[in-house]
């Protein structure tokens, strides 16, 4: 958030703690509340200018995502025509019966494959050859399990409300 932004933000808050406690009737009237901090401050000119800032900024995490995707996929273009041409000079080596070219700009080599565990069917693998997984099941049918139940008396898990959050609505 820019400097001047979070000073007027700040300044507004000052102005809205100095009105409230000159006025302490303004807590129980919304009405005129809102209408006091419309004359006696610039909240709504603080929150203009915080709405339209973080919608461009949501605006531009939106475009940087759409150019990260782009970019992914050039990045798979050119690690595919990597694997191409690797495999290409391999071929062109296994040709002409090379194990080994030494060029200008390095020194190509053709070793044997790794060996490596491949599973056909883990359900016919002997015991100590697997592990099992203990996880809970999906969070929206474990809520109706703790709320079907006392809810202080549900072991190894517990619902917990969440902090309150700003919902803007600008159509």
């Amino acid at each position: 958030m820019a400097d001047y932004l979070a000073l007027d933000a700040g300044r507004v808050r000052f102005d809205i703690a100095r009105l409230m406690e000159a006025h302490p009737e303004l807590a129980d009237d919304d009405e005129l509340r809102a209408d006091m901090l419309e004359g006696e401050t610039d909240i709504d000119t603080i929150l203009t200018r915080l709405f339209k800032g973080w919608r461009l900024d949501e605006g531009m995490a939106a475009g940087a995502k759409d150019m990260l995707a782009d970019l992914k996929e050039r990045k798979a273009r050119f690690e595919r025509r990597a694997e191409a041409k690797k495999a290409l000079a391999q071929s062109l080596m296994e040709a002409a019966d090379l194990d080994k070219r030494e060029l200008p700009v390095a020194t190509l080599s053709i070793r044997s494959g790794n060996v490596s565990v491949v599973i056909d069917d883990v359900e016919q693998l002997p015991q100590g050859a697997y592990r099992m997984v203990r996880e809970p099941i999906g969070k929206t049918e474990l809520r109706k399990m703790i709320e079907a139940e006392d809810a202080g008396n549900f072991p190894g898990a517990h619902l917990e409300i969440g902090e309150d959050y700003l919902v803007p609505r600008s159509k």
